[in-house]
């Protein structure tokens, strides 16, 4: 992790979070332990939508790619980014 990002959570759930996210970047199924994916349900880093099913939260993107200009604070949702892109295509017109 860069020096200068914040460190949000601990390196344990830090790794955890990567790897989740590395086996769904894969198309993988995850292989992290259902109790780690609970707690980092917990942290809001990741969304349980059922029993074993996660996605990773618009925060828990931030918190793995601090550095990257597509994570960007204030967090946006994608509906958030499809309203500034038609404000701004119909200020073009």
């Amino acid at each position: 992790m860069d020096s200068n990002n914040i460190e949000f959570l601990q390196p344990d759930d830090f790794n955890n979070l990567k790897r989740f996210n590395e086996t769904c970047e894969d198309s993988q199924d995850y292989d992290v332990p259902k109790e780690k994916m609970h707690r980092l349900a917990k942290l809001g880093v990741v969304r349980r939508h059922s029993r074993n099913y996660y996605s990773i939260t618009s925060f828990g993107m931030y918190v793995l790619n601090q550095g990257d200009e597509l994570y960007k604070l204030p967090l946006k949702t994608q509906s958030d980014y499809d309203a500034e892109f038609r404000f701004n295509l119909a200020n073009k017109i």
